[in-house]
């Protein structure tokens, strides 16, 4: 007979998907995590001749604690394609921004592309993922914050840099199309991070800290207008 979990032995396995907080979320801030598994069964539950079961006893068993260690997770860049400073002639800029999976052990499941214009003076007017030069997509964005001019974008998620996978799975290339409404040198962000997976519709930078939070300065230089008359 079997009374007892270790006479009938078994595997059991977990799959456990980590986030960008999983390398320092434990109660002590750092990336073990422990747990002890156990067993509950009804006795001679195998009987051939169990009835309704009322008269087994009910048994629990511990196992040794076991704990899980989460290490290695990826890291980004978020870099220019094009020039940050950009000179205008009339008014509308075009940036390029980049953002890669920089580790070779570990896949990004989602990221994010943001702009943040504290003064309100530019406007972004489209963003299009150029990842694939000859397929570009349009990438939907929305408005937050209640100051100056903020849009977030959800975008892919990416691929491990192994040598094996190609730039276009291991980079999100976003072409922004933005105008001005003010003159002089206008200075703003482009910010980008990741996570395993997707967060709610109504996530934003401003609201929820994100786990991962680059930026880069990007800046606009607007020709003071000339204007020249002969009386």
């Amino acid at each position: 007979m079997v009374d007892a979990a270790a006479a009938a032995p078994f595997i059991f396995s977990i799959n456990a998907i980590p986030n960008c907080q999983t390398n320092f979320g434990n109660a002590l801030g750092t990336n073990n995590y422990s747990y002890n598994p156990g067993l509950h069964f009804y006795e001679y539950a195998y009987a051939l001749d169990y009835g309704d079961g009322s008269c087994a006893n009910y048994i629990e068993e511990s196992t040794t604690g076991q704990e899980i260690r989460y290490s290695n997770p990826p890291e980004m860049n978020l870099i220019p394609v094009t020039t940050p400073t950009y000179t205008l002639l009339r008014d509308t800029a075009y940036f390029t921004v980049q953002y890669c999976n920089t580790t070779n052990n570990a896949d990004i499941g989602f990221s994010w592309l943001a702009l943040e214009d504290t003064l309100g003076a530019v406007e972004l007017v489209s963003a299009t993922d150029m990842s694939l030069p000859t397929s570009p997509v349009d990438v939907p964005f929305a408005n937050y914050g209640i100051t100056g001019n903020n849009y977030v974008m959800f975008t892919d998620g990416l691929d491990r840099a192994d040598g094996a996978n190609g730039l276009e799975v291991v980079c999100n290339t976003i072409l922004l199309k933005t105008i001005v409404t003010q003159c002089g040198t206008l200075d703003f962000l482009a910010k980008s991070g990741w996570d395993c997976l997707s967060p709610d519709a109504s996530w934003t930078p401003e609201e929820y800290d994100p786990c991962v939070d680059l930026e880069l300065p990007l800046s606009i230089i607007v020709r003071e207008p000339f204007i020249d008359a002969d009386i």
